[in-house]
């Protein structure tokens, strides 16, 4: 039986559900998983859920700070010495890497793997130093689990051969968001239209954090233009934030704005279901795919520091990416909102990519690399 160990830093509540999956697939498999997992630095996030599992060992982390930097260091490193393979995080601050790759040179196992980005997409120039070293790491290990198509490009690039990359597809749980949007009645969003009083179905929606790299301001201003445009047209605005106050100040001065605070899991879906497009300017991550999941399009502009889940998206196919000017993404929005061809082609391109970016297909694409790992190495 192959020993497989991954470690994560953090173990949040959106990928229980994958390590679980995982791990049933894994054991038809012959393959033997254990999960090493820590907690955050109080007062981070993401946060790790308080879970057990026969497969899961909590460990603990020390975090401590060297300049501007933070350093993490696992206590694990004992328990990887009898793994054939190990999988760890693609991140600099993490020094429990190091010592694993340093091992590696004079022990032939645990043969390492990265899972990662391949680069930060939000990396400023301050970054530079910390981004030469990830470049350099990257083809100094056995195997790699990339994210999404455009990370596994990136790496190839950087001397990983093909055969030895994975795509993942990076994807959380959206089931619950498709088999509960079937079950919303049109009196039930009948019911929320009164209630928000909405009279039209011209109507958008933003759901996701509420800070700078999200432009909430670019979406204010963008909003405004639009009610311009189409007289009916209404915001929905769900999540919090930092920036949360432009919102809040917002819906006090237009009443067709309407901020209804943090909503999770399958709340969401009748605001969705009463929304023709999801308007997203700023970073995109995997927002895109409750895109996908509920039928609602996602329209954002061409930034340079998206998440890799921004591959998902194919402009014109199963959403929108327009250049980087307020009016621009005006002009595109209002036009799908305005053309019942346009947003239904949209809409088609949705229900192709959720059969794609799902939970299942990403852990089967993970499992069958472990083997392909396996069987490369053992």
């Amino acid at each position: 039986m192959i020993s497989l160990t991954i470690i994560q830093r953090v173990l949040p509540h959106y990928r229980v559900p994958f390590f679980e999956g995982l791990n049933s697939e894994l054991e038809k498999k012959g393959v033997r998983l254990t999960l090493l997992a820590g907690r955050e630095k109080p007062g981070t996030v993401p946060r790790s859920v308080n879970v057990d599992y026969q497969w899961l060992q909590w460990v603990e982390n020390t975090y401590f700070d060297v300049g501007r930097y933070e350093l993490v260091w696992q206590h694990c490193l004992n328990k990887t010495i009898s793994s054939d393979l190990v999988i760890i995080e693609q991140a600099n601050r993490l020094l429990i890497n190091y010592c694993l790759l340093a091992l590696r040179t004079v022990r032939s196992r645990p043969r390492i793997a990265y899972w990662g980005h391949g680069k930060n997409h939000q990396a400023t120039k301050d970054d530079n130093y910390s981004e030469n070293i990830k470049a350099l790491l990257i083809s100094q290990i056995d195997w790699w689990f990339a994210y999404t198509e455009e990370t596994g490009a990136y790496v190839n690039s950087l001397g990983v051969p093909r055969e030895k990359i994975t795509i993942v597809d990076n994807a959380i749980d959206t089931e619950r968001l498709v088999r509960g949007a079937g079950l919303v009645s049109p009196d039930e969003l009948s019911i929320l239209r009164r209630k928000l009083n909405i009279n039209s179905s011209q109507v958008g929606i933003y759901c996701g954090g509420m800070y700078e790299g999200k432009r909430i301001e670019f979406l204010m201003d963008a909003a405004a233009q639009l009610r311009t445009k189409i007289p009916d047209f209404h915001l929905i605005l769900i999540g919090d934030g930092p920036q949360q106050n432009l919102v809040e100040r917002a819906a006090m001065q237009w009443p067709w704005i309407h901020y209804v605070g943090p909503k999770f899991g399958t709340d969401i879906i009748p605001y969705f279901l009463l929304s023709k497009l999801a308007l997203m300017p700023g970073l995109v991550g995997l927002g895109v795919l409750d895109s996908f999941a509920l039928g609602t399009p996602l329209v954002t502009t061409n930034i340079p520091y998206h998440s890799p889940e921004i591959g998902y998206l194919e402009s014109g196919i199963n959403g929108v990416i327009s250049d980087n000017h307020v009016s621009d993404y005006v002009r595109r929005v209002a036009e799908i909102m305005n053309s019942d061809i346009l947003l239904n082609r949209l809409r088609d391109g949705c229900s192709v990519a959720k059969q794609r970016y799902t939970l299942e297909n990403m852990i089967a694409r993970y499992a069958k690399g472990i083997m392909a790992f396996g069987n490369a190495y053992l």
